[in-house]
């Protein structure tokens, strides 16, 4: 059986999130994918932006740092930014770095505390 090609949790792309409006982060962007596989498949993965700036994600908390996770990708995942988008009609390429099972679980774990 041949397995379907579908990016992992924790693969980092770069993609255009272009069109976009009011706050939204917009333009080209590296992204953090935050869903499983087995979810990527739907081709919707949900991903979170990151940003070299990002002051609002800062302020309100909502961002994970990239520092020392062992990427050439530097600054912050804005889980304040999170959205569902098509890869392959936003021009996603794999960048094939991804980020460390330790990091993703506290990235996954802030993204959780917006709900409570």
């Amino acid at each position: 059986m041949v397995r379907k090609q579908a990016p992992e949790r924790g693969d980092i792309y770069h993609l255009d999130l272009r069109p976009s409006s009011g706050r939204e982060q917009t333009g080209k962007h590296y992204v953090l994918i935050l869903t499983s596989r087995d979810y990527n498949l739907t081709h919707l993965p949900y991903v979170a932006p990151i940003t070299t700036v990002g002051n609002a994600s800062r302020a309100g908390g909502t961002y994970v740092s990239l520092s020392g996770a062992g990427t050439s990708v530097t600054g912050i995942i804005q889980l304040d930014q999170v959205k569902a988008v098509d890869l392959l009609a936003r021009n996603g390429s794999k960048t094939g770095e991804s980020v460390p099972a330790t990091l993703m679980d506290d990235v996954l774990a802030r993204f959780s505390s917006i709900f409570e």
